[in-house]
């Protein structure tokens, strides 16, 4: 029930995604400069979906994955009901596939992986993360020190 003056916007999907029976989830921002590399490590289980906010990633993982093409996303959501496509909005992609994704896009990067995420482009790429980290990865206590409601 969407309530006035509340405006909730899909921006990507991971379907079918394995989790832990409990897991962590971190938010951050990152930023890479035009020409620089991050690998991905196969040690680290740590998976995520990143949300494009400017710029361009470049991605190649050695596993299949799935991006969300945020036009497409958004085309499916302005057709009239029942004519929106939510499935032309999800890409599916290969493992060992490079995919460069732009404002808008969802890419869900699994963990556990080995390959890169790169910044090809002119000027930095800078994107959302909600990473999904085995339960535990943060301090147990973590969140005892937050501020109770009033």
């Amino acid at each position: 029930m969407m309530e006035e003056g509340v405006n909730f916007v899909p921006l990507g999907f991971a379907a079918g995604v394995e989790l832990p029976s409990t897991a962590d989830l971190i938010a951050v921002r990152v930023t890479v400069d035009p020409g620089v590399s991050s690998p991905f490590a196969e040690e680290d289980p740590t998976g995520g979906m990143l949300v494009v906010e400017s710029g361009a990633f470049t991605i190649q993982i050695e596993t299949a994955w799935s991006v969300t093409r945020g036009d497409a996303l958004e085309q499916a959501m302005d057709a009239p009901e029942g004519e929106g496509d939510m499935a032309g909005a999800i890409e599916a992609v290969s493992a060992g596939q490079e995919v460069t994704i732009a404002p808008g896009d969802v890419a869900f990067i699994p963990g556990s992986v080995s390959g890169e995420l790169r910044n090809d482009g002119q000027e930095p790429a800078v994107g959302l993360i909600v990473l999904i980290a085995p339960g535990g990865t943060l301090p147990q206590d973590a969140a005892r020190g937050a501020t109770p409601p009033a």
